[in-house]
């Protein structure tokens, strides 16, 4: 799936609006619990790619600034969200997985990859943050303190889950 957070004062469900009608590769169907609709992407005929959109103030995304936006080549179209940003929502996305099937929440075949997906993602994307980016948290002072300490929470869980990951996460900047 591709998450992609747009810096609007819009509700996301009239942004999936917005984008449907504004592009018939894009189309919405309700999920399988029959109380979201959800915004996916045609690739083929017979395959699509799920699109969530976020906004700045739900799920703790915090507001971006226009200097923290960055753009990479070849798309210098294509705003890119500062890694400290997508690493914690990452993470969330893991933990928020993680609990739903402490508690046997998981009710379909796709929660479940979602979970198995996430864990994948963190890996990469921390080794990226260390190893490419080379991002640390005292380089994001403009990230709101409530969102610092949600991901220091959550950074704490994912040590307990792996604990060879807890000098990649002092690399990025976290007292473990």
């Amino acid at each position: 799936d591709v998450d992609i957070i747009v810096l609007s004062k819009l509700k996301p469900e009239d942004i999936k609006k917005l984008i449907v009608t504004s592009d018939n590769r894009f189309l919405l169907l309700m999920n399988r619990r029959k109380t979201d609709e959800i915004l996916w992407f045609k690739i083929s005929y017979n395959k699509k790619c799920k699109v969530e959109i976020l906004v700045p103030g739900r799920l703790s995304i915090p507001e971006i600034p226009i200097s923290n936006i960055s753009y990479i080549e070849p798309f210098q179209d294509i705003p890119v969200v500062p890694l400290m940003v997508l690493l914690p929502l990452k993470l969330r996305g893991w933990t928020d997985h993680r609990h739903q099937a402490d508690v046997g929440v998981i009710q379909y075949v796709s929660d479940k990859d979602e979970f198995e997906t996430d864990e994948a993602d963190m890996k990469v994307l921390l080794n990226l943050a260390v190893e490419r980016y080379k991002a640390h948290l005292d380089d994001e002072k403009w990230l709101p303190e409530l969102f610092v300490l949600e991901m220091r929470r959550r950074v704490l869980e994912y040590i307990q889950q792996w604990p060879d990951s807890k000098e990649t996460w002092k690399m990025v900047g976290f007292q473990v």
